[in-house]
């Protein structure tokens, strides 16, 4: 596509085999923002699709009066894609929207409005809406996840943010870098970059911007997955960088306790029973992080032994 006088922001989109996902709403909810559609492009990023995802979003696109690209890793992993965003981006800002989420029609005007007045923030992070998927599981990862429903003594300054549905400035991402390719397919690649980004000096900030998640939990078997993965990826991200892991806060007990209080707080809200259920659903995830971390250490540890002693 013929590139504009003028881009603002640039969206990545990162897929792998999302056909079965909401795909078309994702790239709907993008194409329906307030933010002037001639001040955007589009970065789609194949990384290893072998499904209809492809076809599906340049159809989409094709449609509509608006600048993108279509880019491929071959499979090499998350961290690889977002970094190929970074490389062939023209906007000012750079924003990854995943194939689980749904952008409110004003997502990208309120981030950007706050990212651009203020030169020290290097990126910011919207609030987590819920996407009904009819799954108790997926009800329970959405209140816990929630800032609506954290207690006042537990909100803090982020340290790290993750990237889907977040704005960053191009400009921190390539002071700090650029994406870790080491990860490969590890998950991490969002909690190292925005650690760089900070230790530089630039501030993480939070805004009331909001995305509708489709959290594709449907199972409990999907969870303990999700986190044995989590926990795998952020062994080596302690390694890389120190005191980055607080193990006290991961451990179980603080899990349950802050879960506890959490679930108050989401009860009184919403008045749902299943609030009730999470400082056992904190448990569960804590005990699958850990099972990866320790997975993770046990594999590195033999791969050391092996190439020094064999």
């Amino acid at each position: 596509m013929k590139m504009k006088n003028k881009v603002d922001i640039t969206v990545g989109i990162c897929v792998k085999n999302s056909e079965k996902t909401p795909i078309r709403e994702t790239i709907e909810s993008i194409l329906n923002q307030t933010f002037p559609r001639e001040r955007i492009e589009i970065i789609v990023v194949d990384d290893g699709c072998t499904d209809r995802t492809i076809p599906i979003i340049v159809d989409l696109l094709s449609k509509a009066k608006v600048s993108y690209y279509i880019y491929s890793t071959g499979g090499k992993g998350r961290s690889a894609a977002r970094q190929m965003v970074v490389d062939n981006a023209h906007g000012k800002f750079v924003v990854w929207v995943d194939d689980d989420t749904v952008l409110l029609n004003s997502f990208f005007q309120e981030q950007f409005d706050i990212i651009n007045k203020n030169p020290l923030i290097g990126a910011v992070q919207g609030k987590i809406g819920y996407w009904p998927t009819g799954s108790l599981v997926a009800k329970l990862e959405y209140l816990s996840m929630s800032r609506d429903y954290e207690f006042k003594f537990l909100k803090r300054d982020p340290k790290t943010l993750g990237t889907g549905s977040n704005m960053f400035r191009l400009s921190a991402i390539k002071k700090a870098g650029g994406f870790d390719r080491k990860i490969g397919r590890r998950a991490g690649e969002d909690t190292d970059i925005t650690r760089r980004i900070k230790t530089l000096g630039y501030r993480l900030s939070l805004s009331q911007a909001e995305s509708k998640h489709i959290f594709g939990l449907k199972n409990w078997k999907d969870l303990w997955s999700k986190y044995v993965y989590y926990g795998y990826g952020m062994h080596y991200l302690h390694r890389k960088h120190k005191n980055l892991i607080s193990f006290m806060s991961r451990s179980l007990p603080v899990r349950f306790a802050e879960a506890i209080v959490c679930s108050l707080v989401a009860f009184k809200k919403t008045r749902e029973i299943v609030s009730f259920l999470l400082p056992l659903f904190a448990v569960l995830k804590s005990a699958a992080w850990w099972f990866g971390f320790i997975k993770a250490h046990i594999k590195d540890r033999d791969k050391f032994l092996k190439r020094n002693y064999d």
